[in-house]
């Protein structure tokens, strides 16, 4: 056999590629062939898979964004959001970096380069020439390539045209050609079921955008999206099926499967032709002819996509230059099972990851500070400014060490108790001994009277705006500054309980009893007439406001419609309670002056006695207090 002569116009990678095969220096084109090939049959599936997982995740990288807008909305902690979208970004950055740094996609291209050579170096050995030589005369790197390639045996006499024929037919133009026809078959069949996902997302994305359309034209999208939260499924859905859409397109693009699709049936026409033309060629120069002309369209297609893939631009540049390092790695692991290669892989993107982000320490650095500025920019300098709806304001919890509500059905089937709390106080104070909504609610719950039929009592805790620090200069005015507040989280926690009354989870024909001190007078007048405008009026529902200043009398302020329809008690016992009607005001309105006790303050001691007087009412059955609760005179 001959050797292949040493040649230094090969490409650099040629030597590296084929010491990583396992290839001797004497190796044949039909041992070059099986080698070559079984890397590149195994490498090809990989690298589009990892492009598929590389467009999944960058789809997910624009969704997730997305969770920011519902982090007020739903009340969850925004670490979990950001966590992942940090995390998803961290992981393309990973994979990217890791397919180039492998060079994956060069050693497949590569690895199929020289395998078709090899191919055609097999297929024409016997034949007089050197056919795949003269087939890249056009590309002189390529071209050295094959002339190194030894022959398997050289021809020992000029074959007779019918056996050229017979031959070269079963074992190159046929051959190729079913392999053509099957590699066309599985890209036209990738291709539909992508244009099907494309079709159907757009199908979807359609009927969601003529949904909304619907909706606005109804007259009732804020009630229907608030009722139903069906803005989630709207705005998530919405943004996330075109954006699939867009994501099928352009995996179809990286597949490149309308240009396969197309070349596959051009070469399929072309062998057909071919062989059609060797059937009928009269002399053996003629055939060789053809044979030529093969081999020259088949290496050309094939070297045209490698000069395409070979110089195709990086997103992510790799500064390892040991390029025999690289494919040997590349090569080693195709050849493990799949928990060796899983675990080279995430080995190999967390070293990236890593040096990804140490080399960004300045990106990281720039996106620190200017965040930092934002937010000193943006954190609210008065007591106006913090009229805006707090993460976790209009909380739901079933006591006071919870961190939310889930209504019992055994307690539920009795009825609702909701306390709300006022300014500078909270659910669950842990600072504060008093804890009076969580005293008042065990007193509820350990009372003879109910013992029987305890209801479902729910606390409504907003401390983030009702102990706002720049809520302290003056008690009249902080409370005439939050009223405002105090009636947005009351028309939220109207919402959620319109939620829980749909669901069922919440029954509107048992008694119901709304409890509000101080500003929390504002957010259960708020929310009982949330539950009126939104059709679902309870039917026996009384409302208590314990000590609440400045209510809204004007004739479509929260205290002059809930009266409307529900009775309500309203204490007053320190000098704070200004601009209550007086009794008498509306037939279901009833005021009630509280003497205090001896040596108290008529104003912070006072406005504080109101929870407690009312909590003392639940034992002491004074008839002023709970026993004119639904609860105490339902039958």
């Amino acid at each position: 056999m001959e050797q292949p002569p040493a040649h230094p116009h090969r490409p650099a990678w040629y030597q590296p590629l084929c010491t990583a095969l396992g290839l001797q220096p004497g190796a044949t084109a039909a041992q070059v062939l099986e080698k070559a090939d079984a890397v590149a049959s195994t490498l090809a599936p990989n690298t589009r898979r990892l492009w598929r997982w590389i467009l999944a995740l960058e789809g997910v990288a624009v969704v997730l964004p997305l969770l920011w807008l519902l982090v007020l909305r739903l009340g969850w902690h925004p670490g979990y959001t950001a966590a992942a979208v940090l995390t998803c970004t961290l992981a393309i950055v990973g994979v990217c970096w890791w397919l180039r740094w492998r060079g994956m996609q060069h050693t497949w291209t590569r690895a199929r380069l020289l395998a078709e050579i090899a191919r055609s170096a097999a297929a024409t050995g016997w034949l007089p020439g050197r056919v795949t030589v003269e087939a890249l005369s056009t590309v002189p790197k390529l071209q050295v390539i094959a002339a190194g390639l030894p022959q398997d045996s050289a021809p020992e006499s000029t074959p007779d045209l019918d056996s050229l024929r017979q031959r070269y037919l079963t074992e190159r133009i046929l051959n190729q050609r079913d392999h053509y026809q099957e590699k066309r078959s599985a890209a036209i069949h990738e291709r539909k079921n992508l244009s099907r996902w494309v079709t159907r997302t757009l199908d979807g994305a359609l009927f969601l955008a003529v949904a909304g359309a619907a909706l606005v034209i109804s007259g009732r999208a804020d009630y229907l999206l608030r009722v139903s939260g069906s803005d989630y499924v709207m705005g998530l859905a919405g943004t996330t099926l075109p954006l699939v859409a867009i994501l099928m397109q352009s995996l179809s693009s990286f597949l490149e499967l309308n240009r396969r699709t197309g070349r596959y049936a051009l070469q399929i026409d072309f062998l057909e032709a071919a062989a059609a033309r060797l059937q009928h060629a009269a002399t053996l120069p003629d055939a060789m002819a053809i044979v030529h002309q093969v081999e020259t369209v088949l290496l050309g297609e094939v070297v045209e996509w490698f000069y395409q893939a070979e110089h195709s631009e990086f997103f992510y540049r790799s500064k390892n230059l040991d390029e025999a390092a690289t494919i040997r790695a590349t090569v080693e692991q195709a050849r493990h099972t799949w928990h060796h290669r899983l675990l080279g892989g995430l080995t190999a993107s967390l070293s990236f990851i890593l040096s990804v982000i140490l080399g960004r320490l300045v990106v990281v650095a720039v996106a620190i500070v200017l965040t930092s500025a934002w937010i000193a920019w943006h954190v609210p300098k008065d007591y106006v400014a913090t009229s805006a709806i707090h993460r976790r304001d209009g909380r739901l919890l079933s006591s006071a060490t919870a961190d939310g509500w889930d209504p019992r059905p055994e307690r539920t089937a009795h009825g609702l108790i909701l306390i709300a709390h006022g300014l500078h106080d909270g659910a669950n104070r842990k600072e504060d001994k008093s804890r009076w909504m969580e005293r008042m609610q065990n007193t509820l719950e350990r009372s003879k009277d109910l013992a029987l039929q305890v209801p479902e009592i729910c606390l409504v805790d907003w401390h983030e705006a009702a102990q706002d620090p720049s809520l302290q200069h003056n008690f009249l005015n902080d409370l005439a500054a939050i009223r405002s507040m105090g009636e947005e989280i009351g028309k939220i926690v109207g919402c959620k309980l319109a939620m829980q009354i749909k669901s069922g989870k919440v029954r509107a024909d048992q008694p119901m009893h709304f409890i509000g001190h101080s500003a929390g007078g504002f957010v259960v007048m708020a929310a009982a007439r949330t539950l009126d405008i939104l059709g679902i009026r309870p039917a026996n529902l009384r409302l208590t406001i314990l000590d609440t200043p400045l209510p809204d009398v004007k004739e479509q302020g929260d205290l002059s419609s809930v009266i409307q329809y529900h009775p309500l008690d309203y204490y007053c016992t320190s000098a704070f309670a200004q601009g209550v009607p007086p009794e008498g005001w509306h037939p279901r309105f009833s005021r009630f002056q509280i003497e205090l006790k001896e040596d108290m303050d008529a104003y912070l001691d006072a406005h504080s006695y109101a929870h407690e007087w009312y909590i003392e009412s639940i034992t002491n059955h004074d008839k002023r207090g709970f026993s004119r609760s639904p609860f105490m005179t339902r039958p």
